[in-house]
């Protein structure tokens, strides 16, 4: 199964868009397709520092746990999102200080 899903993310006045392609039946679970972020300017964009992996049908978030559900999915790939504007916005080694906080809230 594939379906496209869209995320605004609202911060600090300013309002940033992501577009993925959902994919599931996979042996590891359901995948995440980042079909459009924004940029990540002068941070790095560095596969770890921003929890994403590539394969052959494109960039991925990286997740730590196999995702068994769609709305397992959308939770995590809401939170990539917000980490990834954090990061974008206020900088840092990678996503991991954000992501961490996010969850803690």
């Amino acid at each position: 199964m594939t379906e496209n899903r869209f995320y605004r993310v609202e911060y600090l006045g300013k309002t940033y868009e992501f577009a993925f392609r959902y994919e599931s039946g996979r042996e590891d679970g359901f995948r995440a397709y980042i079909l459009k972020a924004p940029g990540y300017g002068f941070r790095s964009s560095s596969l770890s520092a921003t929890h994403r992996r590539k394969d052959d049908s494109g960039h991925y978030i990286c997740w730590s746990e196999r995702i068994r559900s769609k709305s397992s999915m959308d939770a995590v790939t809401a939170l990539w999102c917000k980490a990834t504007v954090m990061y974008i916005v206020h900088g840092g080694k990678s996503l991991d200080a954000y992501a961490e906080k996010l969850m803690k809230a």
